[in-house]
């Protein structure tokens, strides 16, 4: 999701938090719950360091970063 679309969502919903509060939000939660980082990252979409690492990075961690996605989804609701 787009950081207009998760702007213009918490706007109608009559709140003044920000999209980047969420994913720091994320983050430390992660942090706090010791996951590895590599599955941290991945949601986060931060690009890799150089290009021949993001090269040689092909794998999504789809299987492993599906249990962490629940955990924080169980976490923001409630």
């Amino acid at each position: 999701m787009g950081n207009v679309v998760m702007t213009q969502a918490l706007r109608n919903a009559g709140t003044a938090a920000s999209g980047h509060g969420f994913r720091s939000s994320f983050k430390d939660w992660t942090r706090q719950h010791d996951v590895d980082e590599l599955l941290w990252e991945f949601p986060l979409a931060h690009v890799e360091g150089s290009a021949t690492v993001a090269a040689h990075s092909r794998d999504d961690l789809l299987e492993n970063r599906r249990p962490v996605m629940q955990a924080w989804d169980d976490c923001i609701s409630g």
